[in-house]
């Protein structure tokens, strides 16, 4: 039979959010050989409202860029952008995504954790300085990268606090390796390793009573 495409246009209602799983399949045909391609399975995710995230920095950075090109692309996020000194509440903050950069005072990041108990993304900069971090994260030791090199980024199979969905294991697994300059970020026992680039860390995750939080010790997402 001649190749050809076809739009059908239908609705589905859902009783409820969540993440919901569609199999379109198409009756195979008594002279057609291969059925494989006949059944495609799809998934969307119900929300009652967009999330609401805000990215905070000190300056504007490529880093930061990236994360805002990313985000916007996706149609379930309804994201905002602030500088560090900016006095905004994030109380209907969903995830706050925060960029710790060399030469910020960390006081007003200190301040801001302090406020802020949802979810956080922490991005360390490669060149803030030590106490920087120390201060913002008590008990932890940050020393700068010596050397960085080509290296792809695995997951820690030993993490178990939540499941990585197998699409994004394939999609990290797919991605060419890259230069993340990354420092050595020790933290407290409550931090697991979540990524990993050769010997380096480059994703913690922490779910303590009062806090989730991620923390990338790396620089170089916009390359």
């Amino acid at each position: 039979s001649q190749k050809f495409v076809e739009t059908i246009n239908f609705s589905i209602n859902a009783e409820k959010p969540g993440l919901y799983a569609y199999d379109i399949e198409i009756a195979a045909n008594a002279a057609e050989k291969n059925t494989s391609n006949n059944l495609q399975r799809f998934y969307l995710e119900v929300i009652e409202k967009r999330k609401q995230i805000s990215v905070v920095s000190h300056a504007p950075a490529p880093d930061v860029s990236a994360v805002r090109e990313a985000l916007r692309s996706v149609d379930a996020y309804e994201v905002d952008f602030h500088q560090l000194l900016d006095k905004v509440d994030y109380a209907d903050t969903d995830l706050l995504i925060l960029f710790l950069q060399a030469g910020a005072p960390p006081e007003q990041y200190q301040s801001l954790l302090n406020a802020y108990k949802g979810p956080i993304w922490l991005f360390i900069d490669f060149q803030v300085a030590p106490l920087a971090v120390q201060q913002i994260l008590p008990g932890a030791t940050w020393q700068k990268p010596a050397t960085t090199s080509h290296s792809s980024v695995v997951i820690n199979n030993a993490f178990g606090l939540f499941t990585i969905s197998q699409d994004a294991q394939e999609n990290l697994k797919r991605l060419p390796p890259r230069i993340l300059p990354t420092g050595t970020l020790t933290t407290a026992s409550t931090f697991i390793n979540l990524l990993a680039q050769k010997q380096d860390v480059v994703a913690l995750y922490c779910e303590a009573e009062d806090r989730r939080m991620a923390i990338f010790p790396f620089s170089g997402l916009w390359k």
